[in-house]
């Protein structure tokens, strides 16, 4: 009779134990870890993205490939861009391990709410990535700048800002749902860190290849 009622159990539990019915394996996926905004030349914006492969950042499991992609895409809106990468992309785009905004001075003047908007309301991404305005360059150049510290340059600019701000102060920590509020607050502005290129982007690119 024990023995009835212990197998009654298991077979009962059994009916709620799901396997993982959405995972996808590593060779399926393309981890974003940076997005930049700049005007476009035919389009009104020019989004570019910085890709991961998951792989090639463990040592363990790393195959001699880069690390990182950087892909530009152009169009009217920063939702219908996102939506082209998916299209074009052979991997599918994950958005929930974002850390870098980069937005290019040149937007930033013209008021950027109308894509912010997209990422506010983006189920994917999460509110702990750091927003930067670029001067003097294409926000996209700092998605494309080698370094010795990190594979990623996303990585490398979300580490080093919350460092300074932990270390100095020198950095605002504003994240997503900060800026969205203080943008509608009356009376109030958000503040962001800004970022400059020093020498020849292009050099930077180079390396990459």
């Amino acid at each position: 009779m024990k023995l009835f009622k212990l197998t009654v159990i298991i077979s009962f539990s059994l009916l709620f134990l799901t396997g993982c019915w959405d995972r996808a394996e590593l060779s399926e996926v393309s981890i974003v870890t940076g997005v930049a905004i700049d005007k476009g030349k035919t389009k009104k914006y020019r989004l570019t993205i910085e890709t991961t492969e998951a792989r090639e950042m463990n040592y363990q499991t790393a195959t001699g490939m880069a690390p990182s992609f950087v892909y530009s895409l152009e169009g009217d809106a920063v939702g219908e861009i996102a939506h082209k990468f998916n299209i074009s992309n052979a991997s599918r785009l994950v958005y929930s391990h974002m850390r870098l905004l980069a937005i290019s001075q040149e937007v930033a003047e013209t008021g950027t709410m109308d894509f912010m908007d997209f990422f506010d309301r983006n189920r994917e991404m999460r509110d702990d990535f750091s927003i930067v305005i670029v001067r003097g360059q294409d926000a996209g150049s700092l998605l494309e700048v080698t370094n010795m510290y990190k594979k990623s340059p996303s990585l490398k600019i979300f580490t080093q800002l919350n460092t300074m701000q932990k270390e100095w102060g020198g950095a605002p920590d504003i994240k997503l749902n900060d800026f969205v509020r203080l943008y509608n607050a009356q009376g109030q502005s958000p503040v962001l860190a800004a970022a400059r290129l020093i020498g020849d982007p292009k050099k930077a690119e180079m390396l990459r290849t």
